[in-house]
């Protein structure tokens, strides 16, 4: 058992805390500020566990009093190595990497560490054994061994028939890494599984030959599709469901007495090809689970129950189109009573009720207006280069949401990693209710080698974050009441961006936002969204070898024409995607209101900072886009909602509500937005009193919201903001 010692990681908590919680600076405005770690999370690990080949922290769970960790070994050069036996290209090693010339010597044993909170020490509990033989003597001697398992990419806590609560791990073998190998020796290892009831000792599932899950190292029967690993998975019902990882996509396992391994396990879904899986989570009593997109459909997420025979009945709870694959559902996590789906890019974010609605709550609005995004935040939170949400959370009354960022490859491309610099490092942002978005950081916590979060876990300690990086190490960071407690001031709260809709005009965008205690001036930011291709101009203005941009431009329509696929990518590129600048201070004012000219076709992505009489400057607020792509919350938006909710008998003894919503139009059409403003309030404490009663905590919350949000309205009326007739 290897331990790192509480000293190592009390000095390295020493100093970054040296670096995070020093005063704020006095200045009264700070012209760039890129949010790096407002919120002042702790590192409990930065170094790989002591081995920077421990690139990803792949899965995490908290388990009898502590944290447990699943690495994935040098990522970066996994998946170079992969993609070149699958595509049956060179891509391997990687530029500017460390990798091994031959990957047959990369050292892959994946690691299971433990994190004990009470002295801050991390214990290397497991580490996979390497008895793979991947090279041969002439007379058939192995000479090349490599790791059983060469990542933990999942676990969860199953509690089994009898009672026993066990910690199970799902691993992926080396089979797609060293695929030709395999295929010429006739089966691959099966990715396994492994458990513990005590937390000190890992087991392999039982998987004997000839078994079903013995036979995880040959193709599916009835298919072509190699199983690599085990993904997601989730206990529910007595079940135990796993995603099993595979060359033509997932499909779902299951088993009700998991610990029998060997025949106990059958398949659960129909084969991948037909149902290419990608994620599931366990909600409203079912699982949900992601499906690929393929060819012209988009991705999709469906429900089973789990119930009957195998395979299983899937029922569909939406389709999305996309411009081009492969867009698919990359984490799914409850929060709040609903199911939230973050998808690769273009990166978005689905909400879906118990009745299997949905709402976008982060994205791109369709063309024809039917969808348009909660929050008004476009993918990606802004970010085209956030490729992937990775990870999310329910911790502490808000989700979390972490990025992969690709911005990382830009260091390989000279010039273009300036363009890049200021956003280097993955994104992490936290809502309460899904509308408003604070960044937790933007820049990978300070690291710019660290491009996503790979995992995020709840725990009494805190929410642990821990990160995917290439060659420096992967963290391990911690957000807990301490941290929270660090920061010095408050920042505003719930700053808003008007609807594009409601705007005077189309080129204005409408700030406001609550005022806070204290603060005697407010410091407006902008991060401006440039188009790609004007961007690339500013880069790229003259002539390479196959010409200027605008003569390649000019020539898209004709190639595309010929690969449709491009067309789609060249519309992304050329009418969606930008790339966004730094954060830099546009502007102050007293009032809690503030407007600007849209620079750019594209929206630009705004915070406010609060700062104080001893000239201390909070941390930024939440994140909006502006001019917000949301829909306006007119008196008409919100009096149907209430009307929906009435005929329903949803909301019957609280129809005072809708009167005093009534009213408040009828106010505010007389020229008196105070009264409008007090009519709406009364009409929210209607709302509040029902709660609970007739109408549940969630249609309560976005109600209420939804109020809020119209009294806003009103308020810009009265600023002069925008038109009266706007909210009709």
């Amino acid at each position: 058992m290897r331990r790192l010692s509480a000293p190592r990681v009390s000095l390295a908590i020493a100093f970054l805390l040296a670096l995070l919680v020093r005063p704020s600076s006095s200045a009264a405005q700070e012209p760039v500020f890129q949010p790096i770690n407002p919120d002042r999370l702790l590192p409990v690990e930065l170094a790989g566990f002591g081995d920077p080949a421990n690139t990803w922290v792949a899965s995490m769970k908290w388990f009898k009093g502590s944290l447990y960790v699943g690495t994935l070994r040098s990522a970066h050069c996994v998946f170079a190595a992969t993609l070149s036996t699958r595509l049956g290209i060179d891509l391997y090693p990687p530029p500017q990497s460390d990798c091994e010339a031959d990957p047959r010597d990369l050292a892959l044993a994946a690691e299971i560490w433990r994190f004990a909170p009470g002295d801050s020490s991390w214990d290397l509990i497991f580490s996979s054994p390497e008895n793979v033989a991947i090279a041969f003597s002439p007379q058939g001697v192995p000479t090349k061994l490599t790791a059983r398992d060469i990542a933990f990419s999942s676990m969860e806590i199953h509690v089994e028939r009898d009672g026993t609560e066990a910690l199970y791990v799902g691993g992926t073998s080396p089979a797609a890494v060293f695929a030709p190998i395999f295929r010429a020796l006739g089966a691959a290892p099966p990715p396994r599984l492994l458990r513990t009831v005590d937390g000190d000792n890992f087991t392999p599932v039982p998987q004997d030959p000839g078994t079903f899950l013995g036979s995880l190292g040959q193709p599916l029967p009835g298919t072509a599709a190699v199983p690599t690993g085990f993904g997601r998975l989730v206990s529910l019902n007595g079940n135990l469901a796993g995603l099993l990882r595979t060359t033509a996509g997932g499909t779902l396992l299951y088993s009700s007495q998991p610990a029998s391994g060997n025949n106990a396990w059958a398949l659960a879904s129909p084969l991948p090809e037909e149902l290419p899986l990608s994620q599931l989570a366990r909600f409203n009593g079912a699982l949900y689970l992601g499906v690929d997109a393929r060819g012209t459909e988009g991705y999709a997420i469906v429900r089973t129950s789990l119930e009957g025979a195998a395979p299983f009945s899937f029922v569909p709870v939406l389709a999305r189109d996309v411009v081009f694959a492969p867009s698919r559902v990359t984490t799914l996590a409850e929060h709040g009573g609903r199911l939230y789906a973050g998808t690769s890019w273009p990166s978005e974010l689905i909400r879906i009720e118990p009745d299997d609605t949905w709402e976008l709550v982060v994205g791109e609005p369709t063309a024809d207006g039917d969808v348009l995004p909660l929050s008004g935040i476009p993918a990606g939170f802004g970010n085209s280069m956030n490729a992937l949400f990775t990870t999310m959370e329910s911790h502490g009354g808000s989700l979390y949401a972490g990025t992969m960022d690709m911005s990382a490859l830009a260091r390989f491309i000279p010039s273009l990693a300036p363009f890049f610099q200021h956003e280097l490092g993955f994104d992490m942002l936290r809502s309460e209710e899904g509308v408003y978005w604070h960044p937790v950081t933007r820049k990978g916590l300070g690291s710019f080698l660290q491009y996503g979060v790979q995992s995020l876990e709840s725990s009494p300690a805190g929410l642990f974050a821990g990160t995917a990086t290439g060659t420096d190490g992967a963290q391990v960071w911690l957000e807990s009441p301490l941290s929270l407690a660090a920061v010095s001031a408050e920042a505003p709260y719930r700053l808003e961006a008007a609807s594009e809709l409601i705007t005077d005009d189309e080129d204005d965008v409408v700030l406001s936002w609550e005022p806070v205690q204290g603060a005697v001036v407010y410091h407006l930011y902008r991060s401006t969204v440039t188009p790609f291709l004007e961007a690339l101009l500013l880069v790229f203005p003259g002539s390479g070898p196959l010409g200027s941009l605008p003569d390649l431009l000019d020539g898209m329509p004709m190639l595309c024409d010929n690969v449709p696929a491009l067309c789609g990518l060249l519309d992304v590129l050329v009418n969606e995607s930008g790339h966004p600048g730094p954060f830099v201070w546009i502007g102050a004012t007293t009032d809690p209101f503030y407007v600007d000219v849209q620079p750019t076709s594209l929206q630009s992505i705004y915070f406010v900072r609060a700062q104080r009489v001893d000239g201390t400057l909070s941390g930024p607020s939440n994140i909006v886009g502006g001019a917000s792509s949301a829909a306006p919350v007119t008196f008409a938006a919100v009096g149907d909602e209430m009307v929906s909710l009435i005929e329903k008998d949803k909301l019957g003894g609280a129809l005072r509500a809708l009167t005093f919503v009534r009213r408040s139009a009828h106010s505010l059409n007389g020229g008196n937005s105070p009264a409008a403003t007090r009519m709406l309030e009364i009409a929210e404490a209607h709302v509040e009193a029902r709660r609970g009663i007739d109408i549940t905590e969630q249609e309560a919350d976005d109600l209420c919201l939804l109020i809020y949000r119209l009294r806003r309205n009103v308020q810009l009326v009265e600023w002069d903001l925008i038109s009266e007739t706007s909210l009709f």
